[in-house]
């Protein structure tokens, strides 16, 4: 707690003083719209949306939106970026915020893409599909809604073609240009939608468990029951009573599949499936990664596809 009350004031002096903040965008062309994406899905998108006429840099590699904690370096990044492109729904809009503030760009354009898709295709985390009435479109998504919105391709296309005209309005001489590379790019972001479809059809059991409450999205693109997760808050482990009403729920629903996620140790999974298999009743240890983290080398343009279909081809080979 001590150390959040400190972070704005630590930040505003680091990024008032420090030379190094003229830099942080030294590899962008002149003329180049500079756009900051949170994490690696948004930075897969953002490159294709942007091609020659921006510089896009990743903000999250190593660690995830779940787990950041923000820093003064990352602050000075976002004292010269033209756009922060962040998910919101309460994932990082928190820490996006707060690092916009204290970096003092006052110019800077933030897009939530939370808000680029219209609320009853959010899930509610509640249950309920209730109407707002304030009408202010930021006050009503954050915290009651699943963030993990970027793991349905069908919403990632959506989103994609409306981030084409955030970046013509950040520069509107190129808004053709851009509006032309996300159509294009989101065509293939669908063709990946049409393809999963495609591959889960006929499929007779289609009950996962999860690492965390993730898959809400994917699952109920592609017709998937998460029966239960392992994690019901990130990074926190189920304890023992919890893990026997899983294991429980996975023998009554007859699971077949334990999704594992690369970002989390997998240690409460290889006990799950232990656990079952002396009960006789088997389960496959399936990774599915959530990309909320990538390495150097695979964090390319051609990163969301290449992954979501990875994941895609994971689980219709380990379902029945």
């Amino acid at each position: 707690m001590f150390r959040r009350m400190l972070f704005p004031a630590f930040l505003v002096i680091l990024g008032a003083g420090c030379p190094q903040a003229a830099n942080t965008w030294k590899d962008a062309k002149p003329g180049q719209l500079k756009v900051l994406a949170s994490f690696p899905p948004l930075y897969s998108w953002a490159t294709n949306v942007g091609g020659d006429d921006a510089h896009v840099q990743c903000l999250l590699t190593g660690v995830g939106p779940h787990d950041y904690h923000a820093n003064a370096t990352d602050a000075l990044r976002v004292k010269n970026a033209d756009l922060f492109l962040i998910n919101s729904l309460d994932l990082d809009n928190g820490f996006a915020v707060s690092l916009i503030k204290t970096a003092g760009n006052k110019n800077i354009k933030l897009v939530e893409t939370g808000d680029l898709l219209p609320d009853e295709k959010l899930i509610h985390l509640d249950g309920d599909q209730h109407d707002h009435k304030d009408g202010h479109k930021h006050d009503h998504k954050h915290g009651d809604h699943d963030p993990h919105i970027w793991l349905n391709p069908e919403f990632a296309a959506e989103i994609v073609v409306k981030l084409g005209a955030s970046f013509g309005e950040a520069k509107p001489e190129k808004k053709k240009e851009f509006a032309d590379r996300a159509a294009a790019y989101a065509k293939e972001v669908k063709g990946l939608h049409e393809y999963a479809a495609e591959q889960f059809e006929g499929k007779k059991n289609r009950r996962v468990i999860t690492m965390h409450e993730s898959l809400g999205y994917f699952a109920k693109a592609y017709g998937l029951e998460v029966v239960g997760s392992i994690q019901n808050t990130p990074g926190i482990e189920a304890d023992a009573a919890q893990m026997s009403k899983l294991a429980q729920k996975c023998k009554e629903k007859a699971v077949g599949v334990i999704a594992i996620e690369p970002q989390y140790p997998k240690n409460s999974a290889d006990t799950l499936q232990k656990y079952l298999q002396k009960q006789g009743a088997p389960v496959e240890l399936v990774e599915f990664d959530t990309l909320e983290t990538a390495t150097a080398d695979s964090l390319k343009p051609d990163f969301y596809v290449t992954r979501m279909k990875q994941n895609i081809d994971r689980l219709v080979k380990a379902l029945p």
